[in-house]
């Protein structure tokens, strides 16, 4: 299929109709181009056609022009335009991915070296499907300028939106040059540098790894999966989720219950929730922060407890704004606008009449554990259950 680049435009000059740069295809020197009849026609066809063959038919049955000048026309206007940038062909990729990962029933196609995808926590999710969902692609180029409004700016990270894509850049990483996806969360492109060390290759593949979280929890979103910053373990057969920003004490807590009751941590960062019914759960994903605390399980969910700091342990019950309130602040789903954040708020409230959700206020002592163990055991009785799904 042929993609126009952005950054010309057709404009008449005394009479004359040019194919024109402006902005950063100006700024890169491209070349401008009078256009003839014939050229004018095929610019215009270039959004529909996917050949050069039907672009040939099209003259040939439109314009009357016999199929061997056709050809000619087609051939020459066409690797000009390549030649010169004005134009690329895109093409489906028919290789195979080099992994595929089954991460909360989607399938992700990764594609490129595999060095970029070497994380120990990826080898848990490998699995041989027929079907990709969604797919993840490394290329070792320079990427054609994508012009975007500036969503987010950080030291560590820019977000914009494009026309077609939204796009991260990372200021800090001197090999990648930006990675960007489709604005329907289907397809995920990565561009980095050439390098012929590995050492440096895994240094990027660290940091796609965290780019490829953003893509995910972008398309998960359509599945109605949400994820929220919280550490779990796993309580009588439940996740409990142990949330709060940097400091309030979550590994801490979550030491303390294994040290305790020698409780399964599920994962030490993010968690992955979906709700089927009346239900909630929590599904695996490779994702887990610093931790290297991970599963691929699904797990029934039982509650999210807010941790602060005090000098006392006690339990403090919330009122229902303030439940999806202190949710959806600790999503790390993308609410990079206005409508991304309302969808986070509107799943927190459906999230919050499901499962337990209180704040507890605790010191690092042993005592803390057991005040919200007794909290949790009393709610079992607090939120009525339909049969687990099937997973």
């Amino acid at each position: 299929m042929f993609k126009k680049n952005e950054f010309y435009t057709l404009q008449d000059i005394a009479g004359d109709t040019y194919l024109l740069p402006y902005g950063q295809a100006l700024a890169e020197q491209r070349y401008g181009f009078k256009m003839n009849e014939t050229g004018l026609y095929l610019w215009e066809k270039l959004d529909t056609c996917n050949d050069k063959e039907t672009l040939v038919e099209y003259l040939h049955k439109e314009k009357g022009i016999k199929s061997n000048v056709a050809r000619y026309n087609v051939d020459q206007f066409v690797d000009r335009l390549i030649q010169f940038k004005v134009i690329k062909v895109e093409t489906p990729s028919e290789d195979k991915p080099c992994k595929i990962l089954s991460i909360a029933n989607i399938n992700l196609g990764l594609y490129g070296d595999p060095i970029f995808f070497y994380r120990d926590e990826l080898k848990l999710f490998e699995r041989n499907a027929e079907r990709i969902n969604i797919s993840f692609t490394v290329k070792v180029e320079y990427p054609d300028f994508v012009q975007g409004k500036i969503l987010i700016r950080t030291p560590d990270l820019i977000v914009e939106e494009g026309r077609e894509y939204y796009i991260l850049r990372y200021p800090k990483q001197k090999y990648i040059h930006e990675v960007r996806f489709t604005k329907d969360g289907v397809k995920a492109f990565a561009y980095v540098f050439e390098t012929g060390n590995d050492t440096d290759r895994k240094l990027i593949g660290d940091v796609l790894h965290n780019a490829m979280r953003v893509f995910f929890l972008y398309y998960a979103k359509a599945r109605d999966c949400y994820a929220i910053n919280s550490a779990s373990i796993l309580y009588k057969d439940k996740a409990w989720l142990f949330s709060g920003p940097s400091g309030s004490g979550k590994s801490t807590h979550v030491e303390l219950w294994q040290r305790l009751f020698d409780v399964e941590c599920l994962n030490g960062d993010i968690n992955l929730v979906v709700i089927e019914g009346k239900n909630a759960y929590v599904l695996g994903t490779p994702w887990c922060g610093s931790s290297r605390i991970y599963t691929n399980r699904t797990v029934d969910l039982g509650g999210i407890i807010f941790l602060a700091k005090d000098i006392y342990d006690h339990v403090e019950e919330l009122d229902q704004s303030s439940k999806a309130m202190m949710i959806s602040q600790r999503m790390i789903t993308p609410a990079w606008t206005e409508k991304m954040l309302e969808e986070n708020i509107e799943f927190a409230n459906r999230l919050k009449n499901l499962v337990l959700v209180c704040k507890h206020y605790c010191t690092k002592n042993f005592e803390a554990v057991g005040v919200i163990k007794q909290r949790i055991d009393e709610s079992k009785y607090e939120y009525a259950r339909e049969p687990d799904m099937n997973v």
